[in-house]
């Protein structure tokens, strides 16, 4: 068995010490610096007999370098990170620390250690008693309570007294009431209809949104891939445990001819039984009445008062027939998958939406959306795009300009057309009215505030949205790059290996990560893992580019020219590989060369040169005249 420590004396101290600079001098951990630094804070102050100070806050403010306007509630990095420590941890010991006589290890939903000691049988017993856990995990004994009620009062006097005063405002809102927290999983699926998981996928969205918008209820989704049609009663609980709801919602969604069947069941899970189940039918039309109904059926089971409007933040428009709304619902399924070919089918299942039904305002939105977004992937087709795009926003405006996604999307052709006093102004609004919306503050932070050098802002934005939309990939890449614009090139590196583990990313995701990893002073590391993955992709001109950019960094010049001089001559039949000459040439130094590229990118791809300002590899150029002049051409006359 594994012997808990729960006493440390001078002799297993320095055992333990001698443990954690091993861990921390691992293969395993010698490649993070943010899990080494994580860990040894938590062994430190554990050891220290300090345990009160490992909660959300302290550890963001320690060791994550948050200000002191570090929310918790909003930024989920230190549970994220945790998570993470807990999954490495368990890794070292199944592997390089298999024989080690020292097992240090953090119980979920805590970020205190614990230490046991190996013994011959090897098997695990017992906890470890006197641990506070962090202060959204439920239980704990009352002598543990007081006690980091006891100190955590004695360091609130002296953090006053020394203009700590941060550190006590946070443990006493640590004391007061949370929110319940309601986990909403993945909703499955029973039939041969092909509509079904569209309609499940919808439902889910609906109820996440719904519940959003009710006060004092936090609302969280599992992380579980979509499409998933197995999951267990023992995943939800996992789900539950993991991300310490208080409640579990489950549904499945049944075909019966022209009608959806939709079950739902809500889960207590402290008192570990059912609170309310019910069954309820509609034509596939009508799904929205039916989830309306299903909030406020839950919201009263949980005794929380619905806000004003019966908790539906968002206007609901009804499609006139089932046809045009399950081509709309297939669209942002196709939108949300970013395979190869994904944004090209929803494109052109949007299209057969308001086909069937011309005043279908939602459809119009999210196709002039994707018109937009589609173009930064080139063509020859961008400026008809364009054009259908533009009479796309102007009908969802005319339509139903009260609607989130009609704002968004002409918000997204204000920025497109460097109008950013209008852009900020529709994305603000759209925000407004339907603020559980995940993808509204995605648009608002990846096409607006990142552009207009409101970076912190972008990244609590993107927070926001994936605390709504933790599974979607094209959310949880797009805090990445924001994470990047931001300069925080770690989190941003942790939150693209974090996506590659599902093993659903593509290639081109990685540009943030190797990017990153160049600007942190790695580039021969960045072109190792570039060659690494370039084996499936050929040397196309996003990777010749980037390869250009490392080589360069890295010192090997003629190399470098060498790509770039190929950039340029592909050019002449693909202009946005103009950008990627210019990324080349300010790895070179030459920022001559870079200008040049990116002005006669302005002539030929304009909508590329937002990259050229947001990207901090071209912070070289960015006091040149001449890089002032292109963004004053784009309505950004500052230093950016």
């Amino acid at each position: 068995m594994h012997v808990l420590i729960d006493s440390v004396n001078p002799e297993q101290k320095q055992r333990i010490e001698a443990q954690l600079a091993r861990i921390l001098a691992s293969n395993l951990f010698s490649g993070s610096e943010r899990h080494r630094q994580f860990l040894r804070y938590v062994v430190e102050q554990t050891l220290r007999g300090e345990t009160d100070k490992l909660n959300e806050f302290v550890l963001g403010f320690e060791v994550f370098r948050k200000g002191d306007s570090f929310d918790p509630r909003v930024d989920s990095i230190v549970r994220v990170e945790a998570r993470r420590l807990r999954d490495r941890l368990k890794k070292y010991y199944d592997e390089e620390g298999a024989t080690d006589e020292i097992l240090i290890s953090m119980k979920p939903r805590s970020f205190v250690p614990e230490f046991r000691e190996r013994s011959q049988e090897g098997q695990p017993s017992g906890v470890t008693p006197g641990h506070a856990e962090d202060s959204g995990a439920a239980g704990g004994s009352g002598r543990v309570t007081r006690r980091g009620l006891g100190i955590g009062l004695a360091l609130g006097s002296v953090a006053a007294l020394s203009g700590g005063w941060w550190l006590w405002r946070e443990k006493v809102r640590s004391w007061l009431p949370r929110p319940s927290a309601i986990l909403v999983m993945p909703f499955q699926t029973s039939g041969a209809e092909p509509d079904l998981s569209s309609v499940a996928r919808s439902m889910e969205d609906s109820l996440i949104r719904g519940l959003g918008g009710v006060g004092g209820l936090r609302v969280l989704s599992s992380g579980i891939s979509e499409g998933n049609q197995n999951v267990t009663v023992a995943g939800a609980a996992k789900a539950a445990s993991d991300l310490d709801a208080d409640y579990i919602v489950e549904g499945t969604v049944y075909g019966a001819g022209d009608l959806v069947r939709i079950s739902v069941k809500l889960t207590d899970t402290r008192a570990r039984s059912y609170v309310w189940a019910d069954t309820r039918e509609s034509p596939v039309t009508n799904v929205d009445t039916l989830e309306r109904g299903f909030v406020r059926d839950i919201v009263s089971k949980l005794r929380i008062p619905l806000p004003p409007g019966g908790g539906d933040m968002a206007p609901r428009i009804r499609p006139a027939s089932r046809e045009a709304y399950s081509a709309f619902l297939k669209a942002q399924y196709y939108w949300n998958l970013r395979t190869p070919g994904s944004p090209e089918k929803a494109i052109e299942l949007l299209e057969q939406s308001v086909s069937l039904d011309a005043s279908y305002a939602p459809a119009w939105a999210w196709l002039a959306i994707c018109y937009q977004l589609t173009t930064f992937q080139g063509g020859k087709d961008e400026a008809a795009r364009l054009a259908k795009g533009r009479q796309a926003v102007a009908k969802a405006m005319e339509l139903a300009p009260q609607l989130a996604e009609s704002q968004a999307a002409a918000g997204v052709y204000a920025a497109a057309a460097w109008d950013w006093k209008r852009a900020g102004e529709h994305f603000e609004r759209a925000i407004q009215r339907n603020p559980t919306w995940a993808h509204g503050h995605t648009l608002y932070a990846i096409l607006f505030l990142s552009p207009t050098g409101q970076t912190r802002e972008a990244v609590r934005q993107m927070l926001r949205a994936q605390e709504l939309d933790p599974v979607t990939e094209f959310t949880r890449t797009m805090l990445a790059e924001a994470l990047y614009y931001n300069l925080e090139y770690d989190r941003a590196m942790s939150e693209i290996e974090d996506l590659y583990r599902t093993g659903d990313s593509a290639f081109p995701v990685s540009r943030i990560y190797l990017l990153a990893l160049c600007l942190s002073g790695k580039p021969g590391e960045a072109l190792r893992e570039l060659n690494s993955r370039g084996k499936t992709n050929g040397e196309d001109p996003f990777s010749l580019g980037l390869r250009g950019y490392f080589l360069a960094r890295g010192g090997q010049a003629a190399e470098a020219r060498s790509a770039r001089q190929t950039l340029l001559a592909q050019s002449s039949s693909d202009p946005g590989i103009l950008l990627l000459a210019a990324l080349v040439s300010v790895g070179l130094g030459d920022t001559a060369s870079a200008l040049a590229s990116l002005e006669q990118l302005q002539g030929t791809r304009p909508n590329l040169l937002i990259i050229a300002v947001m990207d901090p590899t071209f912070a070289p150029l960015r006091n040149l005249p001449g890089y002032q002049k292109l963004l004053r051409s784009m309505n950004l006359p500052y230093s950016h």
